[in-house]
């Protein structure tokens, strides 16, 4: 549901639209649920004025009937299979990552978890002429490595510009980031592939689970929406951590964000790291449309190229 803001409607100026969000009313969503009373005080508007503004957004906001046809014919005009540039995790993959999708990459730490993550940046930049956008939860995205990883020295430059890097340290910057790059879509932005690096960084920064997981269905709506209705793929990096159970007799593998979180991912992709062989296993722990795929894996190399 989009946020709200100075343009939406006449009588939702900025300064009534930053009043409402004072009072915890973000979204379209936000503004239909509240009793007219409360967005009365909160925009010092009158009682009418709030209930047209509230007919104007139900009306324009509201899902309507769409041709099954149209449909069909969208997804076939615009789906895509985006290939990852490591022949055996595409080979795995049936081809790649399909648009519409969200893919998790997870593992332990330093499992090669945001190598893998660079490699299909690479392959995006490098063979296509769309955008990627890199939401960056831990402040360590790093040019140089991307560059460095580029084959063509003399396209560097625009396989460069194509990648559009944004901060996020906390999780309200990123579900605002996500609706700015929705609107940048709807402007005509070229984009195939999201990728959020990492999500436990924004989401785990509150002890409040109640606010984690509120925050967290936020997020997992408006990246469903982006994803299917502009065809994009969504690769998620999430950490696996150990822990002790039965007094410490049993360690057990846990991915983090919670059980909600572990519904969510269309594909989960596990990376390990292989010790002492300079190689990574990767293996499909759970896919809706992968199913003759689950618990099978290949192993890839790492070289100064990326993966292989």
């Amino acid at each position: 549901m989009d946020r709200i803001n100075g343009e939406m409607h006449p009588l939702i100026t900025k300064d009534v639209a930053e009043a409402l969000i004072s009072k915890q009313i973000h979204t379209v969503l936000d503004f239909i649920k509240a009793e007219p009373q409360q967005v009365v005080k909160a925009a010092r508007l009158n009682f009418r004025e709030v209930l047209a503004v509230r007919n104007f957004l139900l009306k324009k906001f509201s899902a309507g009937p769409r041709n099954g046809f149209d449909c069909y014919r969208d997804t076939i005009n615009n789906a895509a299979i985006i290939p990852t540039g490591i022949k055996g995790v595409d080979n795995l993959l049936d081809g790649g990552l399909f648009t519409g999708n969200i893919y998790e990459i997870c593992g332990l730490p330093a499992a090669g978890k945001t190598q893998f993550a660079l490699n299909v940046i690479k392959n995006v930049v490098q063979n296509t002429q769309q955008h990627v956008y890199v939401f960056d939860t831990k402040n360590d995205y790093s040019g140089a490595k991307i560059k460095s990883l580029l084959n063509e020295q003399k396209h560097q430059r625009n396989c460069l510009s194509r990648i559009l890097v944004s901060r996020a340290t906390t999780k309200y910057d990123l579900i605002n980031g996500l609706y700015e790059v929705k609107k940048d879509l709807e402007r005509g932005l070229k984009l195939r592939l999201i990728i959020i690096d990492s999500l436990p960084c924004t989401i785990l920064n509150s002890i409040d689970r109640i606010e984690n997981n509120a925050s967290l269905n936020h997020l997992v709506n408006i990246m469903r929406y982006v994803a299917i209705e502009h065809h994009i793929v969504f690769l998620v990096v999430n950490l696996i951590v150990t822990w002790n159970e039965n007094d410490g007799r049993d360690t057990v593998e846990k991915t983090l964000c919670g059980k909600y979180w572990s519904t969510v991912p269309n594909t989960r992709i596990k990376i390990e790291k292989v010790e002492s062989s300079g190689m990574y296993k990767v293996v499909i722990q759970n896919s809706d449309t992968l199913v003759n795929k689950l618990n099978s894996g290949t192993d890839i190399r790492l070289s100064n190229e990326g993966f292989l």
